[in-house]
């Protein structure tokens, strides 16, 4: 996690996925790697480790930094091939279970409303550049 947050709140969540989503993508995915590393196993290295690998892999020199900006790449082309295939913001949705409050534990009673999920959604679009509808801006 870049920083701490409330689970319970929905502020800062579309942020927080787009940089989970990106690293997942360009330290893990990208390499090969299986994410248990990421998130367990040496978290501290592992960018450093990846962008050494990744230079060995394709002659280009790699910094840890390049592999948020590839993860970031991917998603948006993945997004691209989805929208391309007739995916849109309404697909953008969570399980129908997740609007239910959680009857039991230390998250009882909390549930994720469709209004929330709409805010969350606005944000992370925002945070990763695409229009209110999820699809991106045209680069000038």
């Amino acid at each position: 996690m870049p920083y701490a947050v409330d689970r319970f709140s929905i502020e800062g969540k579309g942020k927080l996925t787009k940089w989970n989503q990106d690293i997942g993508t360009g330290v893990c995915d990208c390499t090969t790697m299986c994410i248990f590393i990421l998130d367990v196993a040496i978290p501290h290295i592992l960018g450093q480790v990846n962008a050494a690998l990744m230079t060995s892999l394709t002659g280009m020199p790699f910094k840890e930094e390049d592999l948020m900006v590839l993860g970031e790449r991917v998603n948006n082309l993945a997004r691209v091939f989805n929208i391309l295939a007739g995916l849109s913001r309404k697909d953008d949705t969570l399980p129908d279970r997740m609007g239910e409050p959680i009857k039991a534990g230390n998250s009882k009673g909390h549930f994720i409303s469709k209004e929330d999920l709409a805010k969350m959604l606005d944000e992370y679009y925002q945070v990763r550049g695409w229009t209110a509808q999820g699809s991106q801006r045209k680069q000038s």
